[in-house]
């Protein structure tokens, strides 16, 4: 799977904007939507939301937890060592699968880029 990070702009302002060449038959890649799921919330806040984000999955890897959850406004994940659910918090069964490593690069990418100044020109490809 290939991400790439971009910079868009809306209302005057730029806001970080990730694709996934892996879509499902929406046409939805609900790993770029819980990346860009801010919650309503400025970046700033978005870093340390991931950060703990981060921090969970570190427990995990680590085994002092079994499992954990990590959520925004509207896209939740729920890991273990095996895999990670990515998902609609509003309806559950809408969700993907990827493996813990896969979503943790991707997370710390992710972080990577929005610490970034807002800048059209620059954008990012990762694999996962």
């Amino acid at each position: 799977m290939k991400l790439r990070f971009s910079w868009e702009e809306a209302f005057g302002d730029l806001f970080p904007h990730c694709s996934s060449d892996v879509v499902n038959e929406d046409g939805t890649s609900l790993l770029s939507c819980i990346l860009t799921d801010d919650g309503g919330c400025q970046l700033i806040h978005s870093l340390k939301w991931i950060d703990v984000g981060l921090a969970r999955i570190k427990s995990v890897k680590e085994s002092k937890v079994e499992f954990d959850h990590w959520d925004r406004e509207v896209w939740g994940a729920d890991f273990s060592k095996d895999c990670v659910k990515l998902y609609f918090r509003m309806e559950e069964d809408y969700c993907e699968f990827l493996s813990l490593e896969s979503f943790e690069k991707a997370l710390m990418a992710w972080r990577d880029f929005i610490e970034l100044p807002p800048d059209k020109a620059v954008t990012r490809e990762l694999e996962i």
